[in-house]
């Protein structure tokens, strides 16, 4: 008799060791799982909060161009930029807005002076920008190393609204 009372306790042990180590697995399986969540989670934010610093800046350039009909899209050089054309003591100058090499880059020239998108100061990572205008209307479309791209407008105020 005392021989079959241990062996149950011999088994009592056994299933509580096979219970904590079941437990033990699906914890460490969890773990797992919320651990790639989140990595995708923080992934995917950050990609968006450089998508939206960039529509920020370039509507930011967009609302303190806009006089006159100084803001317009062009293709310098066959790269799509934002330009923004204003007179500074009699003298005609340009800012290029525009992607290059992985960079959004801002290049202030003389109007007279040739682009040369080297030569544009870095603002951040951005993979592609393109910039249209449609009478008023600019639209922007972005990316950040991803093929899926960030669209945006602007409405252009100032009379005149500048070239087509």
């Amino acid at each position: 008799m005392r021989f079959q009372k241990q062996r149950s306790h011999v088994m009592d042990l056994l299933f509580v060791i096979a219970l904590f180590g079941v437990f033990a697995v699906c914890a460490f399986i969890v773990t797992l799982i919320g651990a790639n969540v989140y990595k995708n989670v923080t992934n995917a934010e950050s990609s968006h909060s450089v998508t939206r610093t960039a529509s920020a800046y370039l509507l930011q350039k967009v609302r303190s161009g806009d006089s006159g009909g100084s803001v317009s899209a062009e293709t310098p050089g066959g790269i799509s930029a934002l330009t923004i054309r204003e007179t500074i003591d009699g003298t005609d100058y340009v800012t290029y807005i525009y992607c290059h090499d992985g960079k959004l880059k801002e290049l202030f020239e003389k109007a007279s002076g040739g682009f040369a998108p080297e030569k544009g100061n870095d603002v951040m990572d951005l993979s592609s920008m393109t910039v249209e205008r449609d009478g008023q209307l600019l639209r922007f479309a972005v990316a950040e190393g991803t093929p899926e791209e960030s669209r945006f407008s602007a409405v252009l105020l100032s009379e005149g609204g500048g070239a087509p």
